[in-house]
């Protein structure tokens, strides 16, 4: 990860921590998955400018995000797009191949979905804590 992104991962843990004081949860799990969250993130691929285009493509026009995510180009901006929306899939691929618990692998690999009624406290609590960072 590049520094923003580990900067990014200790912020979400120290917003987990707060949120977690609330709820009855497994706070190591939750601190841990906040750390690894998006493991997936090549280093030095998604630079800040390649964040504002993202956030503002995504909020704004959906469709050309999914576009843009499969593009197959040397473009940087396609390269940052293809490794945003994949970082989940990529991360949990890394934690599960370190042998990291279920548990943290199925709090990485979904950390972008949307929420579901069926959906972990822990995980509401790290989709929340990213959100506001």
């Amino acid at each position: 990860m590049d520094r923003p992104t580990q900067t990014h991962c200790v912020r979400v843990a120290q917003t987990c921590l707060k949120l977690a004081t609330q709820h009855k949860v497994n706070i190591e799990l939750l601190v841990k998955a906040a750390l690894l969250h998006d493991i997936g993130k090549p280093a030095n691929v998604i630079k800040t400018f390649h964040r504002i285009i993202i956030v503002l493509t995504s909020t704004l026009v959906p469709k050309l995000s999914k576009h843009l995510i499969n593009q197959h180009s040397d473009f940087q901006l396609y390269k940052a797009f293809h490794a945003h929306y994949c970082h989940p899939a990529t991360g949990a691929n890394i934690a599960r191949m370190s042998k990291l618990p279920g548990e943290m692998v199925y709090l990485i690999e979904n950390h972008h979905h949307k929420s579901r009624p069926n959906d972990s406290l822990e995980l509401q609590l790290l989709q929340q804590a990213d959100d506001l960072n």
